[in-house]
């Protein structure tokens, strides 16, 4: 491979921790670099000053922290602190369009409710219930864990209550668009990591391939960036600084390699 090719990381700051920042931008600028003109608007953030020669890619990182300092300096203080993953995440994902619209139904009398769900953000949560790590003891893959997530809901049905039955509500739900990246929150162990996601919308399938993991442990964040063809390669802004470690081809790597890197787990898959 080409040596301007190759993945690239940006340089931890020892006085300003930024390991959280670092994890998340050597992902998503490895990802705009591909194909810099289809990813240039969706990742305004990083885009213009690193390819124009401009600022290094650690000042674009801290350009962007500064702007988001500002707006909420709660969640991305100076200093030794650390910026929470979840928040910076949830920031830079947002959007303000539908993806899923759903209508809430119940399995048990049939009530339904015609007012719409909409689903915005492609930022999620993913917790596996209990029975459903008991219903998969291998692992839950990660397609089945998203169709329940998006059908259950914390509501119970009312007109069952009416009849002192206790019924939650569910949601029948259609998917009207994929978001370009969607980003999953592993809190509790159990998924099973899959290499696509594929989404029906009108009859005509998206794929979504895994582009990244973020692994969190002892205050530090590292992350492994993977290529459209599949090689994977590591990456650390204290060890590895500017440079990744490549570790192979992910169909050839071991069973469970990405669930854990260099002694931290895997706490967001992109």
């Amino acid at each position: 491979m080409d040596r301007q090719e190759l993945p690239i990381g940006l340089i931890w700051e020892v006085i300003d921790h930024s390991c959280a920042f670092d994890a998340t931008f050597t992902i998503l600028f490895n990802i705009w670099k591909e194909y810099p003109v289809k990813w240039s608007d969706k990742f305004r953030h990083l885009r213009p000053y690193y390819s124009r020669g401009i600022l290094t890619l650690e000042q674009a990182r801290d350009s962007v922290r500064t702007s988001l300092r500002g707006r909420a300096p709660e969640y991305f203080p100076y200093g030794t602190v650390g910026t929470s993953i979840d928040k910076l995440i949830t920031t830079m994902f947002h959007v303000d369009r539908t993806h899923v619209v759903g209508h809430r139904v119940c399995r048990t009398c049939e009530y339904a409710d015609n007012r719409e769900q909409h689903i915005f953000n492609p930022y999620i949560c993913a917790i596996p219930s209990h029975s459903q790590i008991d219903q998969h003891p291998n692992g839950i893959p990660v397609s089945t864990w998203l169709a329940d997530h998006l059908k259950r809901l914390p509501s119970r049905c009312p007109r069952c209550l009416l009849s002192r039955v206790s019924s939650r509500l569910t949601i029948d739900y259609e998917v009207t668009s994929v978001p370009c990246l969607l980003v999953l929150a592993l809190d509790r162990p159990g998924l099973e990591y899959s290499q696509t996601l594929t989404f029906d919308v009108d009859g005509s399938l998206s794929i979504l391939k895994l582009r990244g993991v973020i692994y969190g442990g002892d205050h530090h964040f590292t992350s492994r960036y993977i290529t459209p063809t599949g090689d994977v390669w590591f990456h650390d802004g204290i060890s590895t600084g500017r440079s990744c470690v490549f570790e192979g081809d992910l169909n050839n790597l071991p069973n469970g390699h990405l669930t854990s890197a260099r002694g931290k787990s895997a706490i967001n898959l992109i």
